[in-house]
């Protein structure tokens, strides 16, 4: 699995074929459903979380565009580094 520009937690997007904004909460989200990880994990926006079932998993080419951009800072970027070396071990989706 590779995540070419791994967007920080708290980053919206719109997503292409929603016309709905997601807030990014997290990474590599899988499911007992899939044989592989989705990119990104995230929730509806501004309405954030209500329920496990709401939670949108979706790739990185899925994303229209950058609504707003999550908080960058050393903690973030080490977390991003860190996150790089554990994904590349993480089966793509086929």
């Amino acid at each position: 699995m590779e995540i070419k520009n791994i967007l920080p937690v708290g980053t919206v997007v719109l997503l292409k074929e929603h016309d709905i904004k997601v807030m990014i909460c997290g990474y590599c989200q899988t499911s007992d459903d899939w044989d592989y990880a989705m990119d990104y994990s995230g929730l509806p926006f501004p309405v954030g979380y209500y329920g496990e079932d709401k939670i949108i998993p979706f790739n990185e080419d899925q994303i229209d565009r950058i609504v707003a951009m999550g908080l960058e800072d050393d903690e973030e970027q080490e977390f991003v580094d860190k996150l790089k070396k554990v994904i590349k071990d993480i089966p793509e989706r086929s």
